[in-house]
């Protein structure tokens, strides 16, 4: 089944160099199509004619859209692409390409729920969380949406689940772990759980703790309707 929802990512000029990037070093990728700017609605979006718009990419298979857009938005952890890796060779050499200029937020090492894993913002600042083992366990797919619900919206990601499931059809959630009160989080928050839309696997977390970041309109979603 082709992908309904596409992720949105905005750039500030650099939509063609980042999709080469990604779809590099992820298997069974491409780039598409190039939408450039045109004369009309200058005044509003400033590009130069001929510029680069949106680029039409895929990563394992999941659609993807990026956006030159210029400096309005930037994009936060909030919003982080989860990339499972089968082979050990490919996860370190996507780790060392996205992490080339970029910030580290886990290193990559070993973890209770991963033999090797590593979060990392890449130099436009986009989001990744990358580990080893087998797509089954993300539902197939090699890249899957991790939405971190913070600050005023901590504590919301299990009504944002339910929300969403009763708006797409071939939805649902599939498993709920929740926070014990521990470590500053609040109990029965949700700490990992995983929820389909459309046939597609995303995963939220909830997180109480000091951050300072949440969601903006850098990463976004486009949802292709039948009619």
């Amino acid at each position: 089944m082709a992908p309904k929802i596409l992720p949105h990512l905005w750039f500030d000029g650099d939509a063609e160099e980042a999709a080469a990037l990604y779809t590099e070093l992820v298997p069974a990728s491409g780039v598409g199509r190039l939408k450039r700017y045109g004369k009309t609605c200058f005044e509003i979006h400033g590009q130069p004619e001929g510029k680069g718009m949106v680029v039409e990419f895929h990563l394992g298979g999941q659609a993807m859209l990026a956006l030159n857009g210029g400096t309005r938005f930037r994009p936060t952890p909030a919003v982080s692409y989860f990339l499972t890796f089968e082979e050990a060779a490919s996860l370190d050499r996507a780790w060392d390409a996205l992490g080339k200029s970029g910030r580290l937020r886990m290193p990559l090492d070993t973890y209770p729920w991963s033999k090797r894993y590593g979060w990392v913002d890449d130099r436009w600042g986009m989001s990744w969380q990358l580990a080893l083992g087998p797509p089954s366990q993300t539902g197939g797919q090699v890249v899957t949406p991790m939405l971190l619900f913070t600050r005023d919206k901590a504590g919301q990601a299990e009504a944002a689940m339910a929300h969403y499931s009763s708006i797409f059809p071939g939805s649902g959630v599939e498993g709920v772990l929740r926070h014990d009160g521990s470590g500053g989080e609040v109990a029965g928050t949700v700490m990992h759980a995983q929820f389909r839309l459309a046939g597609q696997s995303f995963m939220p977390t909830d997180s109480a703790l000091e951050h300072d970041f949440t969601f903006t309109e850098a990463n976004s979603f486009v949802v292709l309707c039948d009619d």
